[in-house]
Order: C-alpha cells, then structure tokens, then sequence
C-alpha cells in the first residue's frame, strides 16, 4: 500500500499481482484477515492513483471493479472476521479496508 501511492502503476496492474489481491479478496478460505485487509487497503491505493480520465477509466475497466464489488457484495466477505487493527502493516479491519476500498471505487467512478 505505502509504495503503490509513488510506484508506477503497471507494477501493481499487472496479472499476477491482481489475481494474488482478487483471491485474497474474494476468497472465504482460512487465511490471516490481514492479508484480506491488506490486500484492500492495496486496492484501494490503485484506485486512488492520479491520473487522466481516459486512463483512469481504461484501469477501472482493466481492474473488472464490478465484479469485484458483487463478489463483496453479494458473498459477506467484509463482514466475516473480527475487527482489529495491525498496526505494524497500517491497515485496519478488513471490513474497514474493505469500505474505504469501495468508497474509492465509488469516488473515482464518479
């Protein structure tokens, strides 16, 4: 998350590292809920990248955001781990990641 903000973004828009944060995100598999969070507040950075509207417009498409969105929305999956804090990542609850992720794609699309 903290090198995504200054980092071209092809780094992290790239196939391996989104079907690594999509599973992680859409998964209801054992897994730490802060690789999920971790994963969001990754999202979340990608989305809130600067750039031209055409481009941005092209990323979201790229990102499939809405399928993304109905696989939250329609599995649970923010709402089923405990809330916490880890603080030596800087990411919250995963429903709190999860929202802030949402609440960018929505910011952005507008």
């Amino acid at each position: 998350k903290r090198f995504v903000e200054w980092v071209d973004i092809s780094l992290f828009a790239n196939d391996t590292y989104l079907q690594f944060i999509y599973a992680h995100l859409t998964s209801r598999g054992v897994q730490k809920h802060s690789v999920r969070a971790s994963c969001a507040a990754t999202f979340t950075a990608i989305m809130s990248k600067r750039m031209d509207p055409q481009a941005k417009v092209a990323l979201m498409e790229s990102l499939r955001v809405r399928e993304l969105i109905s696989a939250i929305a329609f599995n649970g999956l923010a709402l089923d781990e405990a809330v916490s804090t880890e603080a030596e990542l800087g990411v919250q609850s995963t429903a709190v990641e999860v929202a802030a992720m949402v609440r960018a794609i929505a910011a952005e699309a507008l």
